[in-house]
């Protein structure tokens, strides 16, 4: 899409799924290194796509990471979303923190009430503590898409 036309703009928004396809069923102790340095590389790999857009696309002034949203389906996974999202900062930081590169994230943590109305309630058929489902997903989604686009130099 990039090399279809000139962007000032880019940004790449850290999904849930190389979290969700690691397989923490079993001996979560003896394997939680192993799924540490898998959450690090998904880190590394969005800032290395991120610093060779910027090289390969002179147009970009600026490219924006979001990190990964918070997690509700399992306790592990929801520690390694957040390792990830830590790792981001650390990576872009030890590579001389690009002055085009920026890291941001949605505030989405909550609980209780307003964890249902977000992600739905548990008892819901289709509630898997990842996707925003509730009642006011789309009106929540909408308000830190809005205050991320603002904070977005170049836009």
């Amino acid at each position: 899409e990039l090399s279809k036309q000139n962007y000032n703009v880019l940004i790449l928004s850290c999904g849930p799924n190389e979290i969700s396809n690691i397989d923490t069923s079993f001996n979560s102790a003896g394997n939680m290194e192993q799924w540490k340095r898998k959450a690090r590389l998904s880190s590394e790999k969005m800032v290395n796509l991120a610093q060779w857009c910027l090289e390969n696309h002179p147009s970009l002034k600026s490219i924006v990471i979001v990190k990964r949203p918070p997690r509700y389906d399992n306790e592990i996974k929801a520690k390694l979303s957040q390792y990830a999202n830590n790792c981001l900062d650390e990576i872009l930081q030890s590579k001389g923190s690009s002055q085009n590169i920026y890291i941001s994230s949605q505030d989405l943590e909550c609980e209780g009430a307003l964890r249902a109305k977000r992600y739905g309630s548990p008892s819901y058929y289709n509630y898997d503590g990842v996707h925003m489902r509730g009642e006011l997903a789309v009106q929540h989604m909408t308000i830190e898409i809005m205050t991320l686009l603002k904070s977005i130099p170049y836009l």
